[in-house]
């Protein structure tokens, strides 16, 4: 397939969310592979939270840019990515005359951005399956459905409603990709071109940190103190805090640092109880760009995943940023670590056990180049990328 397409990637994330995920990356990159990107940003697949000020101010951003998308067209970041905020009721569910609204608003506002690139081949490419009505009114080559979590599970949305629309949006998809073999077995129940990919990395950019400077890495980087990392959304129903605690608390000698916010409206008490402990330093939120640069001072890298139905079709995408970087990882039992298998990873069950782990690895030592670059192999963004558009633009 030239690169004379229009790719229309439907999101679940806006773009200027601070923590990216595969939905910007694999946007990026295709524009980077020289595809016109048409990225729509998430529609709601949940209702707002009533007293929620992080949804309430995510109300009023979408009603402010989505009236300036309505009125000037979608925000060009590249000269073949524009990002489209779509005006539309969040999660509508039965509601006829809402879903019928929201499906006119798409339709008028993707076909608009269409006709701005001119070209002639056009791909529908999702990340959720809210968007059956717009099927057979964007005329696309080819429908791909690209499933990286069990969305259903997520709180706050509806899961018969979600799983009814995957369902049928399965049946009709030309191609899915999926993350995690849990998420392959589902998806090939209802469609036959069922592809797994793993959760990938940027290895340059994880392998080689960029040595910047500031107040706060001169603190972790003056810290003598064997080092242990967790980064991320601090989010209490993917991460065990009890676990985190049972195991800091037990050894005062390793340092523990966590990197990342916890989700609006949390206040997670067994987190609360975790940062009070001496070796433990909650860091807050650390762009991406500098992430690498925190984590070449650490030793071991950490998985403290709650056991769930949400996280047993997670494939972290941490996972590789933790050995790109160079360090070992300790993971609960999550459904990717049966099928991972490699010097890199130990899986433990208990708090003592997490404990031996860690102590394993940092006896041990970190990750050479060359290991890391073994482990990640083909799992990078652009290789992953282009075994999937491999796959798109064969016949069969």
């Amino acid at each position: 397939m030239s690169n004379d397409t229009t790719i229309v990637l439907f999101s679940t994330a806006d773009w200027n969310e601070p923590y990216w995920t595969n939905k910007q990356h694999t946007a990026q990159l295709l524009s980077k592979l020289g595809y016109s990107i048409v990225y729509v940003e998430s529609i709601g697949l949940r209702a707002p939270k009533v007293g929620s000020a992080k949804d309430l101010k995510r109300i009023i951003n979408r009603v402010a840019t989505g009236m300036k998308t309505l009125i000037f067209g979608a925000e060009k970041k590249t000269n073949n990515l524009v990002v489209l905020s779509p005006l539309v009721v969040p999660n509508p569910k039965n509601h006829k005359v809402l879903k019928k609204l929201n499906d006119f608003l798409l339709n008028f506002l993707v076909k608009r951005e269409i006709k701005k690139f001119s070209l002639g081949k056009l791909i529908t490419w999702t990340y959720h399956p809210f968007i059956l009505g717009l099927i057979g009114k964007i005329k696309s080559e080819k429908l791909i459905y690209h499933c990286v979590d069990d969305l259903s599970q997520v709180p706050g949305i509806c899961e018969s409603n979600f799983k009814k629309h995957e369902e049928k949006l399965l049946s009709l998809c030309d191609h899915v990709f999926v993350t995690t073999k849990s998420l392959e077995h589902r998806c090939s129940k209802l469609n036959d071109s069922v592809h797994y990919h793993s959760n990938v990395v940027d290895f340059d950019h994880f392998s080689k940190p960029s040595s910047s400077v500031n107040n706060l890495l001169d603190r972790v980087k003056n810290n003598v103190a064997n080092k242990v990392v967790y980064h991320g959304v601090l989010s209490d129903f993917k991460v065990d805090f009890k676990l985190l605690f049972e195991v800091a608390k037990s050894c005062d000698d390793i340092d523990f640092y966590i990197i990342g916010q916890e989700r609006e409206g949390q206040r997670n008490t067994d987190f609360l109880a975790l940062q009070s402990l001496k070796n433990v330093h909650h860091l807050g939120y650390i762009p991406y760009s500098d992430l690498p640069d925190f984590l070449r001072y650490m030793d071991v890298g950490m998985l403290p995943t709650l056991l769930n139905e949400y996280t047993y079709s997670m494939f972290p995408m941490k996972y590789y940023e933790y050995v790109a970087a160079g360090l070992p990882v300790v993971s609960t039992a999550l459904n990717f670590t049966e099928y991972t298998k490699n010097e890199a990873l130990s899986v433990a069950s208990s708090p003592e056990e997490f404990l031996n782990k860690i102590l394993f690895h940092i006896g041990k030592g970190k990750l050479d180049p060359s290991t890391s670059r073994v482990i990640v192999g083909e799992n990078t963004w652009m290789g992953r990328t282009k075994k999937m558009l491999s796959i798109i633009e064969s016949k069969a």
